[in-house]
């Protein structure tokens, strides 16, 4: 079949959104499985706040990632809002830039509910997530 200029465009122009929307839906897709593979947890203690990204069994946090925490209260006067690779606390596990855990922990003042974010990149042991980024809430 014989395409004149116009429609051979129209053509191109359809399967490259195709592609697009394909691409896009993989990558959030993808997303989502990383997603699963850890948990960013907060608890408040007496004069601070312990923050922890804990990996399910057969994945890692990537410690050579610049992983980076944002905090936010209306109640609690926190002694650092931003947090980042400089101030976690790495657990071993044999492989390099991988960690078993990620620890913060940060001076506050008050009582309440502190709301944060982040950006982190979880690894297997054959290789690691695009940045993911999420929310989470103190207990």
């Amino acid at each position: 079949m014989m395409y004149d200029g116009w429609a051979m465009k129209l053509h191109l122009l359809l399967a490259a959104f195709t592609l697009a929307a394909v691409a896009w839906g993989s990558e959030a897709h993808a997303q989502e499985n990383w997603k699963a593979a850890f948990e960013v947890s907060a608890k408040q203690g007496d004069k601070s706040l312990a923050i922890a990204v804990t990996p399910k069994k057969g994945f890692y946090v990537n410690s050579a990632y610049p992983l980076t925490l944002k905090l936010a209260s209306e109640s609690v006067k926190l002694k650092k809002d931003k947090l980042g690779k400089k101030d976690a606390e790495f657990e071993a596990s044999g492989l390099e830039g991988k960690a078993k855990l990620a620890t913060f922990k940060v001076s506050c003042e008050g009582k309440g509910k502190v709301d944060g974010s982040y950006k982190l990149s979880i690894c297997t042991k054959s290789g690691c997530s695009p940045p993911l980024k999420g929310t989470f809430t103190s207990k």
